[in-house]
């Protein structure tokens, strides 16, 4: 009996032991995912906020068949947007070059 009693608390010690280990190996994971997604989360955010932003006039150019057709304003509005990414670094990385000069 006593045998019985010794062996259920070392076999219950041993599964809180491994209950333990695999909750913390799982929020060690959890943590690594979190520092490797950290750096995405501000684009992704913007980019919900563009879409949500641009999304009625959009909307509105395909209602009215703005330029023909639904691909053309989203096209004409996805073009746009990149040039009002990109116009402004071309512009910095062109003054960094006549400065450097």
């Amino acid at each position: 009996m006593m045998i019985d009693s010794v062996e259920s608390k070392e076999l219950f010690l041993k599964s809180i032991i491994e209950a333990l280990i695999k909750v913390a190996v799982i929020g060690v994971m959890a943590v690594w995912t979190f520092q490797l997604i950290k750096s995405f989360l501000i684009p992704v955010v913007w980019g919900v906020v563009l879409a949500v932003a641009a999304e009625p006039l959009i909307a509105w150019a395909a209602k009215k068949q703005v330029a023909g057709g639904r691909w053309r304003p989203c096209f004409l509005s996805s073009s746009s947007s990149l040039c009002s990414l990109f116009q402004p670094s071309c512009w910095f990385s062109l003054r960094l070059k006549l400065f450097r000069l």
